[in-house]
């Protein structure tokens, strides 16, 4: 992964810090040349200190964002003040609560990729607005309000333009053992005798069994659909 900061107020992303996916060989640049280095995951959560062709310092470490533990990233400090753009500058208290709806679309559409997509733009989108520190803390909020309202408005889009069948298929879970679970509470809520929906989950099972995943999620999805919206007669 490469991160990129600007050290002053110029906008200029000087500074570079790479690392691979498992936090090693961890690397700082300053104008494309070596600052520093991090051998071990271990060694860049800890952090040091690197002396700047200026005199200052840049400290750098890998760490949970201050007011969002759940979140991480790389942290710097320019001669004890936190980097635009890096970990180091807290979340405001008041931003969770615009994250919190934004990460919610996927528990209100009981699953789904693109309301899963739409939560995690939407939190990623306020964690960057709400820590812009060359913002008023006024256009901090507006700005994630208007992520938020952005995001279940898309959600609302597609709710009304995608047709009404796929509507339904289209937030469905992607666990073939949770669909399975589906067909069969919802068989047993049509009426079906228990030793009829017993049969019938077998038949699901043996077909599933017959596809690779993604065959067996979309047949299991559309034979949902079709459950739910049918009215039988045992």
């Amino acid at each position: 992964m490469t991160r990129q900061f600007a050290l002053d107020q110029s906008g200029v992303k000087r500074l570079k810090v790479t690392y691979l996916w498992n936090l090693t060989s961890a690397r700082v640049y300053l104008d494309g040349k070596d600052l520093g280095y991090f051998a071990e995951k271990t060694d860049f959560e800890r952090g040091a200190i690197f002396k700047l062709p200026d005199g200052r310092t840049l400290l750098v470490k890998y760490g949970p964002i201050e007011g969002a533990p759940f979140l991480k990233g790389v942290h710097l400090l320019h001669n004890g003040v936190p980097v635009p753009g890096s970990a180091a500058i807290p979340l405001p208290k008041w931003a969770l609560a615009f994250m919190v709806a934004c990460a919610v679309i996927p528990v209100v559409s009981l699953g789904g990729a693109l309301p899963a997509l739409l939560a995690i733009g939407g939190v990623r989108g306020v964690l960057s607005a709400s820590r812009a520190s060359r913002w008023s803390t006024g256009i901090r909020a507006g700005v994630c309000a208007l992520i938020m309202v952005a995001c279940w408005g898309a959600f609302g889009l597609v709710l009304i333009t995608v047709s009404g069948g796929r509507t339904g298929t289209l937030f469905m879970s992607s666990s073939r053992e949770e669909l399975l679970k589906q067909i069969e509470a919802t068989y047993t809520k049509q009426g079906f005798r228990p030793e009829n929906v017993t049969q019938m989950m077998g038949n699901f099972r043996q077909v599933c069994d017959k596809m690779n995943n993604k065959q067996c999620t979309d047949y299991l999805r559309s034979s949902l659909q079709q459950i739910k919206n049918a009215r039988y007669t045992d």
